[in-house]
């Protein structure tokens, strides 16, 4: 599942996605099957701040290719969520229904891509509602100058230390206006760490220093792309603020559990912790993160 409200997201996957459901002012992408409206479940009262007491999700949009992931609402009022296996970026309004904003949003090749996630994935807004899109199986990040479609996209990250990023998964912004995304394997074709395109040895959390200040259309300036964890070959794939930016939240894969760390003055994590152990059921559709 993922969560999503107009300040940013906050994701938890569900491999079974294709059914499109708004809480109050969030969006949530919710497992296929699933009813057209379900109450929500909360495990901290502090969440009635954000989603009233009483809420349901209700279906908005549904018959999609198999799973979305990656959901951002626009301050215009519309939402914008990555079909994953159709390569498409989908994009929806209230009172209508979900169209193509973007195609192929990730993987442009000529030749059969081979894997089964050839899209982008997350996207978020920056300070100046500008659209910054991770390019999964494109293996980049970069921001839109302008919501449309056709407008100039300026690669913010590609490689790190001359070697080709995996497959940029999930993304945040900090309010002094660094970028952080982590980068998993898979927007690779075999979505492992032995795919034979997998240039870096670890599954990191990156940085960019001062990414809202790259002028549209110029070439990333791959110094100030900092490695802020990269110490192992964990997965790790979603990453998300709190509220006062103090710790950092990131998925490992390989464990299931939900890690927070504070955040140092260098941009840098430390002191890890479990937030949350999401374990894994089983059954299709059951992962989180």
């Amino acid at each position: 599942m993922i969560l999503a409200s107009g300040r940013g997201i906050v994701p938890m996957y569900n491999s079974g996605v294709k059914n499109v459901y708004a809480v109050s002012s969030f969006v949530l992408l919710a497992a296929a099957g699933s009813l057209f409206a379900q109450t929500v479940q909360k495990l901290d009262p502090a969440i009635d701040r954000l989603a009233p007491p009483k809420s349901v999700a209700n279906r908005v949009a549904t018959d999609f290719n198999k799973w979305n992931e990656g959901p951002v609402r626009a301050r215009s009022n519309f939402l914008l969520f990555a079909e994953i296996p159709g390569n498409n970026i989908m994009i929806w309004r209230p009172g209508g229904i979900a169209s193509v904003f973007l195609h192929p949003s990730g993987y442009k090749g000529s030749a059969p891509f081979g894997g089964p996630e050839p899209a982008s994935n997350g996207m978020t807004l920056d300070a100046r509602g500008r659209l910054t899109v991770v390019g999964h199986a494109r293996r980049n990040v970069g921001r839109l100058a302008k919501l449309d479609p056709s407008a100039t996209v300026t690669v913010l990250a590609d490689t790190y230390e001359g070697k080709q990023l995996n497959s940029p998964n999930d993304l945040v912004h900090k309010s002094d206006g660094s970028l952080y995304f982590t980068d998993p394997p898979y927007g690779l074709p075999t979505q492992s760490d032995q795919d034979p395109a997998k240039q870096l040895k670890v599954n990191g959390v990156y940085r960019i220093v001062g990414a809202g200040d790259q002028k549209p259309g110029a070439p990333p300036d791959r110094a100030k792309l900092q490695a802020s964890h990269s110490g192992s070959a964990e997965t790790e794939w979603d990453c998300v603020f709190t509220r006062r930016e103090i710790p950092l939240r990131r998925q490992l894969q390989a464990e299931k559990l939900w890690m927070r760390y504070s955040v140092q003055p260098d941009g840098c994590l430390a002191n890890g912790k479990v937030l949350y152990d999401a374990p894994w059921k089983g059954r299709p559709g059951d992962r989180t993160a």
